[in-house]
């Protein structure tokens, strides 16, 4: 099982395993905010530019330069449910999202998440901001057992997500 950054999948060609033909592109990715799992991308078709529904299961790898599929049947044809899905996605965001701490501080805006390529549950997200990046001059990375929610103003993280004396402007006693 490896990690994949999603904004690395975005733009990836999807690609016919069975035919080598280059089906499309991948457009968005749908989010389930219930099981916090990537449920399936948006793919516009080569041929048509139509975007039809990749459900995650049905990719056989990811590599670096594109999404393997056993077969273009793979993609289907976009429902109520993939749509209501989609609609929510693209409300909430979730990329660019402001995080906050539980005791009201924030820490920036999520850059990025990770997800598991067998699964596509959500492993941990990529935090930058003006504090982080002046502070500890990189990304500040969070696991999913931090993040407490995701909503449509803000990612809600556990105080812990963060070193102590960070959080309160004070040094730890050790």
């Amino acid at each position: 099982m490896k990690s994949l950054a999603i904004t690395k999948i975005l733009n990836l060609p999807v690609l016919d395993v069975s035919s080598g033909e280059k089906t499309g592109f991948v457009k968005e990715f749908i989010f389930n905010f219930e099981k916090y799992k990537i449920s399936g991308f948006l793919v516009q078709t080569a041929f048509l530019k139509k975007n039809v529904f990749l459900p995650a299961g049905d990719i056989e790898n990811i590599g670096s330069d594109a999404i393997m599929i056993k077969s273009k049947k793979d993609l289907k044809n976009i429902n109520k449910k993939i749509k209501k899905d989609l609609k929510l996605t693209r409300k909430i965001k979730i990329l660019h999202q402001k995080v906050i701490t539980k005791s009201g501080e924030e820490l920036g805006k999520m850059r990025d998440f990770f997800v598991d390529d067998v699964s596509f549950f959500l492993q941990k997200i990529e935090v930058q901001g003006s504090i982080w990046k002046s502070l500890f001059k990189g990304k500040l990375l969070i696991a999913r057992d931090q993040i407490i929610t995701i909503g449509q103003d803000a990612i809600i993280v556990e105080d812990a997500a963060v070193p102590a004396k960070k959080i309160a402007g004070v040094e730890p006693a050790f």
